[in-house]
């Protein structure tokens, strides 16, 4: 069998390489980190069933010389790992977590007049309000599989690794915050534990008793800063210059923001915290890209496409 247009030497070969180095040095300190608390997770190969279908498809995209759809098969394959080894993160944090702070953050709350009971109460009066604001919320999960394929069929190779380090960036100072500012949210101090899926967990890491865990059911244990408004913005960001695209995503995340008090079970100013980690992320970010070293290595490049509009392409054949 013949494949005239790709390499099958090359099938595997990566395009995301400071990427993926990135998340295996937290895989690293993850498991240094794990040893010394004594802290166990249960791996079983369901955990990997998507990851390795989502591999299998980029080699096979390769092979057959798809370069755009090998591009999203991998992006796709590098958030879903993020998410894992984030996660995973997420509970060491919280298992060597200071004293609860849900105290001070409700008084800040008070003091900026939010009344986080005022709404629930309004919000779960209204059914169809309340399943409107479900489904924003778990809009999240859809966004970044569109935004996987949207910026790789674009070919948006910058895009694409500017989203993923400001994720990167943004969960790494939340999981490092959580440790100092450590809470359960609304949901606890209300007495409304039962719409809350992920307190058991919390409760659970902050309890003392043996940490065992199994992969495939860890779930979302930080409330400050809330990550969730981390990852609207960053969406919203990463999808910008898309054109009509961009738009609808923002103002899908903005709406959105509104539903993360109380579908999220967060204090207003987890949310707060959150755009300022994500907007401290951004600083990061664009500081690191913007350091000689960087600089060398893109000047006398001509304009690529991935900084060419989707309406000037379309006006031009991509002749912009």
């Amino acid at each position: 069998m013949k494949f005239p247009t790709a390499d099958p030497r090359g099938v595997f070969a990566s395009v995301f390489v400071p990427e993926w180095l990135g998340l295996a040095a937290i895989i690293v300190v993850a498991m240094l980190w794990a040893r010394l608390i004594d802290f166990h997770i249960s791996i079983t190969t369901r955990d990997f069933h998507v990851f390795a279908a989502v591999i299998a498809s980029m080699a096979l995209l390769r092979l057959f010389g798809q370069k755009r759809g090998a591009l999203m098969a991998e992006f796709l394959a590098l958030t879903l790992a993020m998410a894992m080894v984030f996660t995973v993160l997420s509970y060491l944090s919280m298992a060597v977590s200071l004293s609860l702070a849900d105290r001070q953050l409700l008084a800040i709350d008070h003091a900026l007049g939010f009344d986080w009971l005022a709404g629930w109460h309004f919000l779960t009066a209204h059914p169809l309000g309340l399943k409107a604001a479900n489904l924003l919320y778990n809009s999240l999960t859809w966004q970044a599989l569109y935004l996987c394929l949207f910026l790789g069929l674009m070919a948006r190779k910058a895009a694409m690794r500017e989203l993923f380090w400001l994720l990167f960036v943004s969960a790494l100072l939340t999981d490092l915050i959580a440790i100092v500012l450590p809470a359960y949210g609304p949901f606890e101090i209300f007495g409304l534990a039962s719409h809350a899926e992920f307190l058991p967990d919390m409760k659970y890491l902050k309890s003392g008793a043996a940490l065992n865990f199994e992969l495939g059911k860890m779930t979302g244990v930080i409330s400050f800063p809330s990550f969730h408004t981390v990852m609207a913005l960053c969406y919203a960001y990463g999808a910008r210059k898309t054109g009509i695209i961009g738009h609808i995503v923002a103002a899908m995340n903005i709406l959105m923001l509104f539903t993360v008090p109380f579908i999220g079970g967060h204090y207003l100013i987890d949310m707060i915290a959150g755009a300022g980690v994500m907007l401290l992320a951004l600083a990061i970010v664009t500081a690191i890209r913007k350091l000689p070293s960087n600089a060398a290595a893109t000047s006398g490049q001509s304009v690529s496409a991935e900084s060419v509009s989707p309406e000037c392409a379309a006006r031009s054949g991509g002749a912009c």
